[in-house]
């Protein structure tokens, strides 16, 4: 029987500068690690590798031994590491990096204990965690400090070192790191797509009562750019949800707050009469706008509820995760970001400040449209969006000011049509308006299909 209980009370006790884990005390496996399938092939070879080096003889060659795993909070980086060890029978050396950002004295001496600790064992895993901490040391300590870690790292042949890290190594010193070749492998971690969160909610809800009408499909869509750790949140939130309503199963109205807890925060107070009006008309003029100027929208819901991050929110219903999108589709977005503005100006003759995050990502797709994917024709095919130079960078791109105020003339122009677009679609359907919001104001949130039925409902008249 596996050692877990010493290995979970090690994970959620006071974090330690250096911890040591056996592989009986893990039960983190390659299998149990979902949509990490090229990141678990890279590290399988050293898995092999350790369990049986001969079968490298024959090219003459060794696996990586370096590796730095990359990729946003909760995205699995961690369990990668333990994972290897795991497979492999091999201890891990777990060290926290943010204890070389808060004790700079004992930085040495802390790297020299954890490579000395791993390197004692025939091999180890030695991880890193929280990577950033080592680039938060000041700059006349960090070229010394970084030189001595590639040294440790090269001369202990029997270590495999696994570094995490949650952002990109774009920060002060990291080049460093890949001119000397200190980590042979670097492994990106991305957002599950749609297929993985759907076997994500399957595999977690395994053990939970969930209703018949909840569909993991529809919660894999509404739950993107979600790490497994996030998923994992939602379930169990869920679960602890229904428990206090008294229920038996987790419906889908469970997963509902929990989800939108997740994108949008903590319900707050309950907003005034002449507030949740406003908010019903916004968030209904965002529905009409999207509904009726792109044929191949789909709704998720529409909520009015006073939010940490929002008054209120339209999600779409997505069945495939998107990687490229053409001209139609980005003003169509734009006209959607307008249609809550263009709503308050229907009803109410002005809009209110709710429109500013509407206003900033209009605004920014206008930008790309027109500076960097080459969707206005009258400005021409090109990009100066990608341009980063430097002082003294001789050979980076300079645009005049006349390029850059013809960028800013179309940007302005995308922005007064699409929002035209939008008002004009919010006043021809006016009876779809007041129909959704009188519906909002009842129920505070309304489904895609109750919607459909309700648009269909006035079109039949």
């Amino acid at each position: 029987m596996k050692n877990t209980t010493n290995f979970i009370s090690k994970l959620f006790s006071k974090p330690s500068e250096v911890t040591v884990y056996n592989p009986d005390e893990i039960e983190i496996t390659f299998d149990g690690l979902i949509g990490l399938e090229n990141a678990k092939d890279d590290l399988k070879d050293v898995v092999t590798y350790i369990k049986d080096p001969t079968s490298f003889d024959k090219l003459g060659i060794r696996p990586h031994m370096h590796y730095l795993i990359q990729g946003p909070p909760g995205s699995g980086k961690t369990s990668l590491a333990y994972a290897v060890a795991r497979e492999a029978n091999i201890p891990i050396v777990v060290v926290n990096c943010k204890a070389f950002a808060d004790e700079k004295a004992r930085s040495f001496k802390l790297l020299k204990t954890a490579f000395a600790t791993a390197a004692s064992n025939k091999h180890a895993v030695l991880l890193f965690k929280n990577f950033e901490g080592f680039f938060q040391v000041n700059d006349s300590f960090k070229v010394i400090f970084l030189g001595k870690l590639l040294e440790l790292m090269r001369s202990c042949e029997n270590v495999i070192v696994i570094s995490t890290l949650s952002t990109t190594l774009a920060i002060s010193g990291g080049d460093y790191l890949f001119d000397e070749d200190a980590f042979s492998k670097t492994i990106d971690i991305l957002y599950p797509d749609l297929k993985t969160r759907e076997a994500m909610y399957e595999l977690f809800c395994a053990n939970i009562p969930v209703d018949k009408n909840v569909s993991f499909a529809r919660l894999a869509r509404d739950s993107y750019e979600m790490t497994a750790q996030d998923i994992k949140q939602i379930i169990k939130n869920s679960a602890l949800l229904a428990i206090r309503n008294g229920s038996e199963t987790v419906t889908r109205e469970h997963f509902d707050e929990m989800i939108s807890l997740e994108l949008l925060g903590q319900e707050r107070k309950k907003m005034t009469d002449k507030e949740r009006q406003c908010t019903a008309y916004h968030e209904a003029g965002h529905v009409i706008a999207h509904y009726f100027s792109d044929p191949n929208y789909k709704l998720s819901k529409v909520e009015v509820a006073y939010r940490t991050k929002s008054l209120g929110v339209t999600m779409e219903e997505v069945d495939e995760d998107k990687l490229s999108l053409f001209k139609a589709d980005w003003e169509n977005r734009i006209i959607g970001c307008f249609g809550g503005m263009a709503a308050e100006r229907v009803i109410f003759g002005s809009n209110t400040s709710g429109v500013v995050q509407d206003l900033a990502m209009a605004t920014f797709y206008a930008k790309l449209m027109v500076s960097a994917f080459g969707m206005c024709d009258e400005f021409g095919p090109i990009s100066i969006c990608e341009v980063y130079s430097s002082d003294d960078d001789e050979s980076a791109f300079k645009f005049s000011e006349y390029i850059l105020e013809e960028s800013d003339k179309y940007v302005l122009k995308i922005l007064q049509d699409l929002y035209n677009c939008a008002y004009q679609t919010v006043q021809e359907h006016r009876a779809e308006l007041e129909a959704l919001t009188e519906a909002l104001l009842e129920k505070e949130v309304v489904y895609g299909n109750e919607i459909k039925e309700i648009f269909d409902k006035i079109s039949k008249k």
